[in-house]
């Protein structure tokens, strides 16, 4: 019986000169690095949701981190690096289980009528991924999605049910954010006895118009200082995030506006002026525009992240073959989308 000397070392054979890998491959080395490694614990995800927590003030919500609240946390986190999101940047996503998410969306004449329609398409695919991701941190997926015009929106939108949220949709009307936004969302959710702080996502492809100059911002003034009296859960209990959809200049303006304000720039967060929704239809820049969408008002460091490159940071996670949503025949009963009607 032939024995092996263990002490023996292995000879390697070096015929061909080592190369230094290319940046495409050091980007896709650390791809894999990213997603390899053992799964999130619900211990772990705690720890981070306490941080959140304590960060932005939310202890008026969240005294303690309920068990079940980590195990929605660690279970989103595994499911998103399934997806082709880096370990990292999945990690980070665990903090929308803290959050109630509601939408906001322009449906004036120029949604339909501009660029051929493909701002549509845009919001579209847009909400399709919102859904994928948020889905995981709340199984009754996005609590409602209004539009600016129509009396109608969809409340409890879900991956089944978001196709469903803009067809046949009628496009018309103006863009008056200020007025919609406080009668259709802040009206409704923003109360003293809301369950989970709000993030709110206003889509829009123009500035605001059919109302006083200034009325958003002063919307905006406004639930903030009602947040912050005696009895009230604090500023923290909302976050706003403002994206643009298309090439108008007018929502060029709003967003850089909006993220300059002396007064409401704290409380919530643009998507850069370089970057647009269009942006999320791109494999290698969807992952990180969705971090700055559902991240960027209310994670400090997504806040701080003023530009979207296409950097080894940035991609890091975008598998070709995991990271695209999944698209799924439109066969759900109407039914089972709730409608959500304006009060009258």
């Amino acid at each position: 019986m032939s024995t092996v000397d263990e002490t023996e070392t292995p000879q390697v054979v070096t015929d061909a000169p080592t190369t230094p890998m290319s940046k495409v491959e050091q980007q896709l080395a650390a791809v894999s690095l990213q997603n390899t490694g053992s799964e999130m614990t619900p211990e772990q995800c705690k720890e981070r949701l306490q941080d959140q927590v304590k960060t932005k003030k939310l202890e008026a919500f969240y005294p303690e981190i309920p068990n079940e609240l980590a195990e929605k946390a660690a279970k989103m986190v595994n499911e998103l690096r399934a997806k082709g999101c880096s370990r990292e940047m999945a990690n980070q996503f665990a903090i929308m289980t803290l959050y109630d998410l509601a939408i906001l969306i322009d449906d004036s004449d120029s949604m339909k009528y501009e660029e051929n329609g493909e701002r549509i398409k845009t919001v579209q695919k847009t909400l399709d991924n919102i859904a994928n991701v948020y889905g995981l941190a709340r199984d009754q997926g996005i609590i409602t999605v209004r539009f600016l015009n129509a009396p109608q929106g969809k409340k409890n939108v879900t991956v089944k049910t978001v196709k469903s949220v803009l067809k046949n949709h009628n496009y018309g009307g103006v863009t008056r954010i200020g007025t919609e936004l406080k009668k259709k969302i802040l009206d409704r959710f923003v109360t003293n006895d809301m369950a989970k702080p709000l993030l709110i996502m206003i889509i829009t492809d123009g500035a605001p118009e059919g109302e006083a100059t200034g009325l958003l911002e002063t919307v905006i003034i406004n639930c903030i200082s009602n947040l912050s009296k005696a009895g009230a859960k604090g500023p923290q209990s909302v976050a706003f995030q403002f994206s643009r959809v298309g090439n108008d200049t007018g929502a060029q303006k709003l967003i850089q506006d909006l993220d300059d304000h002396p007064s409401v720039g704290q409380y919530i967060d643009c998507l850069p002026m370089n970057n647009r929704l269009e942006d999320i239809k791109d494999k290698e820049k969807k992952w990180i525009l969705l971090s700055k969408l559902l991240l960027g008002a209310i994670s400090p460091y997504w806040d701080s992240t003023e530009e979207i490159e296409n950097t080894k940071q940035d991609i890091e996670g975008t598998r070709d073959d995991a990271s695209d949503v999944e698209d799924e025949p439109d066969s759900t009963p109407p039914s089972d989308l709730e409608d959500e009607e304006d009060d009258e």
